[in-house]
């Protein structure tokens, strides 16, 4: 989730010892700002409650949000929530129709890459 003060936070349904991991391994623990793991929530995706709780923690609001995620859950959730998504296609997805089906669940764009983001929030 990205909110348009480039603060960031990570909602996964992975128990947060395995997300800390993975942050770490790859340098990106100081990116986020915030990080909700599986068992912070009663239900995951495409529940919103993990994106509901990131906005309440972050101090942020569906208007100042974003979620950037590759899953049909994730749209879903992102739906619910009332937040804009951005869908990233996952490298083994069938690109048309993985692409069609965001976009058919609300994508407000989707990209090849995650390294194309930048240019799609300028």
């Amino acid at each position: 989730m990205i909110s348009a003060k480039r603060l960031s936070s990570r909602n996964s349904g992975r128990p947060r010892a395995e997300v800390l991991e993975s942050l770490q391994r790859f340098g990106l623990s100081k990116c986020f700002k915030e990080v909700v793991a599986m068992e912070d929530v009663a239900e995951q995706k495409p529940n919103p409650a993990g994106l509901l709780l990131l906005m309440s923690r972050m101090k942020s609001s569906s208007s100042k949000t974003i979620f950037v995620a590759s899953g049909i859950a994730d749209a879903r959730a992102a739906k619910e929530a009332g937040i804009p998504f951005i869908g990233v296609l996952p490298p083994s997805a069938e690109k048309k129709a993985y692409s069609d089906q965001l976009k058919s669940e609300g994508a407000i764009h989707v990209l090849d890459s995650i390294n194309s983001l930048k240019s799609v929030l300028g």
